[in-house]
């Protein structure tokens, strides 16, 4: 009786892991082995104690017969591999030949029965209705599980800057790394390498368009030219800034949810359920929406690709951008893999993260407060005073640099105050977290 596919799978994917492992302990000794021979070439150690730890090293054999021995081992367990690939490619084309003959064998045997002939149009319109449902919870479902998408901007700059973005990428690749850790901090649905030709692709097709716009304002191709290409470094500063703001946006916006959802997750854990339920269950409740990218991509690792939990939970961390999420996610692998209890781990967290709240929120009362004594001085106060001075001065000289004080009055009036309330509130909106 074959092994099942999974069984299969697992002996490559162990026979895989062993065959690595005995890769590094084997370059590992001989690099001490040659380090060994440098010492003994160069009197730091004398041939007693090199001979003991050669030994050591070698578990009493020879160097010849080591290494023929690791050739021997890692040529069986490849062909070890090769045999079980050949069960598995078997196993698959069997339980693909399985499908297909019950899939015809349901089939026909759908295709001999008779249909009813006292279907009426209303159910048939009924039937319809169904299967139109039917598909667009089968899309819905199926744009849960995507990991990546596309559109027809990324596809563009595929095929233009594709083969440059892969150059660069293997080329300079530490230089990329951090773009690429942005990218999936950021949690853009774009893979690493179509972010980077988007942004080779932007970056190149502004020059033109920039020189152009310039040029029909300035009227002068040398200065277009420059302001031209000062604009294309703009632009691929920009597009390569783009995911560490909005890292920093969803920093602010995990950390508001956080709070509430860990106090949810020590009230779930309290029923005793399991861990990966705790998970399905916050995503399934739809309250804490900056928090469901992470929470599927827990629930697609141990559903989709397999990892335990504690692998799962290790991987978001490493990825989100929060640093709240990364401390409560390594703390419950921590509390899972040590034996801990889950339960008062979830319960301790939660009392902290209220505390915080209840300290966060304060500090920003108390912040608001000062802003709001500075709001009232500067445009409450400040434009009675101005206009009170202008109506003095107007009764002294008409106009002040050859501007009149009613213009003055004017611009101050319906400009000036307004465009400094809108400052004043992007500074409240951009200083105070949301929390």
């Amino acid at each position: 009786m074959p092994l099942n596919i999974l069984e299969i799978s697992r002996n490559i994917l162990n026979l895989n892991t062993d065959l690595e492992r005995g890769e590094n302990n084997f370059k590992t000794i001989l690099n001490n082995v040659e380090i060994l021979k440098n010492k003994l070439r160069n009197k730091e150690i004398d041939e007693k104690n090199y001979n003991i730890v050669l030994n050591n090293y070698l578990k009493n054999n020879n160097l010849n017969s080591f290494i023929s021995n690791y050739k021997k081992y890692k040529l069986e367990t490849l062909n070890e591999i090769k045999i079980l690939n050949n069960k598995l490619f078997n196993e698959i084309e069997i339980k693909t030949k399985e499908f297909q003959n019950q899939f015809t064998t349901k089939k026909s045997s759908k295709s001999s029965q008779k249909l009813p002939s006292d279907i009426s149009k209303e159910d048939i319109a009924r039937f319809l209705e169904f299967q139109k449902k039917k598909t667009r919870g089968e899309k819905k479902i199926s744009a849960d599980y995507s990991v990546y998408s596309s559109n027809n901007y990324a596809r563009i700059s595929n095929q233009f800057a594709d083969k440059l973005a892969y150059y660069l990428i293997n080329k300079y690749p530490e230089v990329f790394k951090p773009l690429f850790n942005s990218v999936r901090g950021a949690d853009i649905k774009l893979i690493s390498s179509t972010y980077l030709s988007i942004l080779i692709f932007t970056t190149i097709i502004s020059l033109p368009i920039l020189t152009l716009i310039f040029f029909l304002i300035t009227l002068s191709l040398s200065k277009a030219i420059i302001l031209g290409f000062l604009g294309m470094i703009s632009t691929a500063f920009i597009v390569y800034a783009y995911p560490l703001s909005v890292i920093s946006s969803r920093r602010r916006k995990i950390k508001s949810d956080l709070v509430f959802a860990t106090v949810h997750m020590a009230a779930i854990s309290g029923s005793g359920v399991h861990p990966v339920k705790i998970f399905k269950l916050l995503l399934e409740s739809g309250e804490y929406k900056y928090l469901e990218s992470e929470f599927k991509k827990i629930l697609n690792y141990i559903n989709l690709f397999g990892y335990s939990l504690s692998t799962s939970l290790r991987s978001v961390a490493a990825d989100s951008p929060s640093y709240e999420l990364k401390e409560l996610l390594n703390g419950m692998v921590a509390t899972i893999e040590t034996g801990g209890e889950l339960k008062k781990y979830l319960q301790d967290k939660a009392e902290d993260a209220l505390n915080q709240y209840k300290g966060d929120q304060k500090k920003r009362l108390d912040v608001l407060n000062t802003y709001s004594d500075i709001y009232t001085g500067i445009l409450v106060a400040a434009p009675l005073l101005f206009l009170v001075t202008l109506a003095i001065l107007d009764k002294i000289s008409p106009s002040i640099g050859g501007i009149s004080i009613t213009t003055i009055a004017s611009v101050g009036t319906f400009i000036g105050i307004p465009v400094i309330n809108i400052v004043f509130i992007l500074l409240i909106n951009v200083t105070q977290p949301e929390i």
